[in-house]
Order: C-alpha cells, then sequence, then structure tokens
C-alpha cells in the first residue's frame, strides 16, 4: 500500500511540474487534454503545428497561457485517433476586462470608470431589482451610467449583497429618472431604505460595438486589445453608396453596377493625400495639385513660346487651369488644327513643385502665307482666305479651295496645297488660274452688243436703258446710218430703247 501511495504522490508532483512549465513541447499522448496541465498553457505553432498527430508522433511546442486568450489546445478525433489544433483567441471584450478582442465588423470601445461615490443610493427595490438614487443626488444619466453598462454593486453593509461580503457584477437594462434596472437577482431578499450602504461603480474596461454603417473591421482581432479599436472605412467596391477610398484616390460611380462607388486612382497633377477618413455618400474627386511657380514656370511645349503676358513667380498654376493667355505658337508654326481654340490646360505633376507642362497645345510648321493671284477668291466652302497659312509636315497634303470672280473662267485644281512632310515656312503651290471672260465679235444675234459674262461660247448680253434727250439724237444717228447699210431698215420700227 506504501509503494502504491508514493507512486501516486510522485504522479501528483509531476502533473504539478508539467502544469507550472509551460514553455517547451508535451507529448501526443491519449490525454490530449491535459497535456498542458489544464487551463495553464496552450498549444502554438499557428495551434495546427500538431495536426493529424497520433500518440507515436514527436511532441507538440507549447506555451504559457498569455491573459486575454481563451481556448488553445490539443482535442482528439474519435474518427481516426489523431488530434487537431485549435487556435487559441482573444476573450471577447464585455465591459468587465480590459485586455481583449472584438469579432469582424466590430470596434472596440473604451469604457471609463464611474467611481462607487458619484451616486448615492437612496433605497433598493430587490424584488424588482431596481436601484434608485437619493433625491437630491446626481441621477444615473448625469453620472455617465447608461444602458447595457457592466457594473459593479458592492458596499459594507448593503442588505441585498448580504453585508457586503461578495460584490455583485450585473448589466444595466434600464436607466428612468432616477431608477437603474439590473440583470441579474440580488442575493438576498433585503432592501435598502435609508443607510445607503450600497455602492454601484463601472470598472474601466472594453467592450464591443457594432461597426457603423459604411465601416468595416473585416476578420475580427487576432490578438488581445488594451485600448480602443476603431473600424475602418468600408473601401468602395462598386457594392455600395456608402463607403471610401484611399490615398491618392477617387470616388467615382460604376455605372455597370448600378451607380454604386468604386475606388479610381487619382489622374497625373491630381491628388487625396489621407485617404477618407468617414464614410462617403457621393461621388468624390481627387484635388488639383498647385505649383508654385518660379521665373517660367510653364514647361513650353515644342516650337512654342511666351507669349507676350507671360506667366511669372508670382502666378499659382494649379493642374487643369487654362495656361493659353501665355503661351503662343513661334513664327511659322501654328496650333494643331483639331485642337481649335480649346484651352490648353495645366498639368502639375506632384504639388508644390515648379514644373507646369501643357497638355492640349501643340505647334505644327506651316508653309508660308497665302496671297491671291488677280480674279481669285476663296472657295465658298473650305475656301482659302489671304496670309492663311497651312499647316506643313502632316503625313498628307492639307488644301484649301479657290474661286474666281464672276467674268473669269478657272483653269486647273483650284485650291492652294501645302505638301506632306513640308519643313516650316515652304512656298505653298496652286496651278489655279482665272481668265478673264470674251466674247467673239459678233457672237450675238446682233452686232455692236457689249460682252458681261458669257464665255467665248455664249451669246453677248443684252443691255437696255430709257431714253432721254441725248438718247433719241443717237437712236436718230444710228437709223441714218442704218438706212444705208440696210435696206431693210427703213421698213423697221424702232424701239423705245436701244442695245447696247
Amino acid at each position: 500500500m506504501r509503494v502504491l501511495l508514493t507512486l501516486a504522490a510522485s504522479a501528483a508532483l509531476l502533473g504539478a511540474a508539467r502544469a507550472a512549465d509551460c514553455s517547451g513541447t508535451e507529448p501526443c499522448t491519449s490525454d490530449c487534454g491535459d497535456d498542458c496541465g489544464g487551463q495553464a498553457c496552450f498549444f502554438t505553432l499557428a495551434s495546427t503545428g500538431c495536426d493529424g498527430k497520433t500518440s507515436n508522433d514527436a511532441a507538440c511546442a507549447i506555451a504559457a497561457r498569455t491573459n486575454g486568450y481563451t481556448g488553445g489546445s490539443m482535442v482528439c478525433k474519435t474518427s481516426d485517433g489523431n488530434y487537431v489544433g485549435t487556435a487559441a483567441t482573444p476573450v471577447q471584450c464585455d465591459s468587465t476586462n480590459q485586455l481583449c478582442g472584438c469579432a469582424a465588423n466590430q470596434a472596440v470601445d473604451a469604457v471609463s470608470a464611474i467611481a462607487a461615490t458619484e451616486v448615492d443610493i437612496g433605497t433598493t427595490k430587490t424584488s424588482d431589482k431596481i436601484m434608485v438614487a437619493a433625491g437630491t443626488a446626481k441621477t444615473w444619466a448625469a453620472a455617465g451610467y447608461a444602458q447595457g453598462d457592466k457594473i459593479v454593486i458592492g458596499g459594507s453593509g448593503c442588505a441585498p449583497l448580504t453585508g457586503g461580503n461578495t460584490d455583485l457584477v450585473t448589466t444595466i437594462t434600464k436607466i428612468d429618472n432616477l431608477e437603474l434596472t439590473i440583470a441579474a437577482a440580488f442575493p438576498v431578499a433585503g432592501n435598502e431604505d435609508t443607510s445607503k450602504q450600497c455602492t454601484v461603480k463601472r470598472v474601466q474596461s472594453l467592450k464591443c460595438t457594432a461597426c457603423a454603417a459604411g465601416f468595416v473591421f473585416a476578420s475580427g482581432d487576432a490578438a488581445p486589445q488594451s485600448g480602443a479599436r476603431v473600424c475602418t472605412v468600408k473601401q468602395c467596391d462598386s457594392s455600395n453608396k456608402q463607403c471610401g477610398c484611399g490615398a491618392n484616390k477617387a470616388i467615382v460611380a460604376d455605372a455597370a453596377n448600378s451607380n454604386n462607388f468604386k475606388c479610381e486612382a487619382c489622374a497625373t497633377g491630381y491628388a487625396f493625400a489621407t485617404g477618407d477618413t468617414s464614410p462617403q455618400t457621393s461621388v468624390r474627386a481627387c484635388a488639383a495639385n498647385q505649383c508654385t511657380g518660379n521665373a517660367n514656370p510653364v514647361t513650353l511645349p515644342t516650337n512654342a513660346e511666351k507669349s507676350s503676358d507671360p506667366f511669372d513667380n508670382s502666378d499659382k498654376i494649379n493642374t487643369g487651369d487654362d495656361v493659353l493667355k501665355g503661351i503662343q505658337c513661334k513664327t511659322g508654326y501654328t496650333r494643331t488644327p483639331s485642337e481649335g481654340t480649346n484651352k490648353a490646360l495645366a498639368v502639375c505633376a506632384s504639388a508644390g513643385s515648379n514644373a507646369v507642362t501643357v497638355t492640349g497645345f501643340s505647334c505644327k510648321p506651316t508653309c508660308k502665307a497665302i496671297s491671291f493671284g488677280t480674279a481669285i477668291l476663296g472657295a465658298d466652302s473650305g475656301g482659302c482666305s489671304a496670309g492663311q497659312k497651312l499647316v506643313a509636315g502632316l503625313a498628307q497634303d492639307t488644301t484649301c479651295a479657290l474661286k474666281c470672280k464672276a467674268g473669269y473662267t478657272a483653269k486647273n485644281a483650284a485650291t492652294y496645297t501645302c505638301a506632306k512632310g513640308s519643313s516650316a515656312n515652304a512656298d505653298p503651290v496652286s496651278p489655279f488660274e482665272c481668265d478673264i471672260n470674251n466674247c467673239k465679235k459678233e457672237s450675238g444675234t446682233r452686232t455692236g452688243y457689249a460682252c458681261a459674262s458669257a464665255t467665248d461660247k455664249n451669246a453677248c448680253k443684252v443691255i437696255t436703258f430709257a431714253l432721254g434727250n441725248a438718247d433719241r439724237y443717237m437712236t436718230g444717228a444710228l437709223q441714218r446710218v442704218a438706212s444705208r447699210t440696210d435696206p431693210l431698215s427703213r421698213a423697221r420700227t424702232m424701239s423705245p430703247s436701244l442695245a447696247l
């Protein structure tokens, strides 16, 4: 019998030693739940290092159980006898602890302490689980208490607690005027009417609170927290319209997903330095960078120069500003026609820099200015104009159209052309000519008619006018001349008007 007692004592001492020593390893044995001396230790190696092992395998690493954690052990599988590692997880914050964690989509909120002296207890109603503040004392709400708070009821001589020997930890379920209702029943049915021996305090602690709309905490706490921990702004992912985006990203509507919000990188010259610190409910652009300016803040485009009103070091230029007034194309160059008169937009690559680049403004070489020859005009559609400079250096010819004045006939192609690949100030080319129209002698049905706009193949135009005294004299003279040359003229009746 002594031998058995001795062996039992030795085993007890060994068990105690194992429970106290929670560093190193523990064997994989059939009593896996006791491998680390009950709740004193937990398995490490991500708590899965012993997965699949049996009692014949090597030992598994263990570590001392750290405050703020719960669980974490090896559990025997009854189906195949193998072991499964169970991860230790943070204790959930419940307003009674100061080292704990919260689940996914929960914030860790700090609960400040409220001293037991803040509210005088006038009476207690143990049957209704109510404590009533004294009429002249600070009320529960004024002291900072709120529904859901974990509180500690104590006090030496507090009758509902049997003289205050054991504190009661419970939760506030209701606050109404001076009354505070608790969740737990008092240990004894004894009302306090006048002694004011019962006290209520709230200890400093942490609690879990659901993330507000637009905030998330994706995975929950992997380690215990010792202070408040906020949820973060939900990143816009085309799933909702209450979210935010990170640094240097804009919030835009996703037309393919019901105009929900998504994040897009800021364009060059724009920034959003910090990211959203609260959820947004409307689209949000990035902010334009501002360049500080120097003696020549604008980097001139190729073949461009400063205008007569250039920018200088007093100008603050933002991305997106129109800098057209400060630049122009050099002599022999013109702005690319497709740009028209559109803005020349500044780009400030980084805030506070001095280098402003320009988009939407480029200079192309031109042929020399067009000059018109005699009787040549610009056509009604796509016509040339005097002094116009056609763009050169392109992959195709550039042209404009011509026409002749009235009374002239066109000859050859009616265009001016700046040939493709021409260099600046090259001569434009035009074979166009305008010949004056001439009527052939006696081309009309009568001799002596003047020719107006007819070509040399058309009849002359008849011009009539009213007869005055001089006209009548000329008519008589013509009649006399005609009577000598035209035997039939005597028989004709002269018209009251004369054709020339």
